[in-house]
């Protein structure tokens, strides 16, 4: 029940966490590309 939640809660915001630091090293890689 509530301890399923929480684990697709945490596993949810995992994947968020990795997709947002995907994106920043894809901008980083793409602006230095620019350069």
């Amino acid at each position: 029940g509530l301890n399923r939640i929480q684990t697709q809660v945490r596993f949810h915001s995992h994947k968020l966490l990795w997709w947002g630091s995907l994106i920043q090293s894809c901008t980083i890689f793409y602006k230095k590309g620019q350069l």
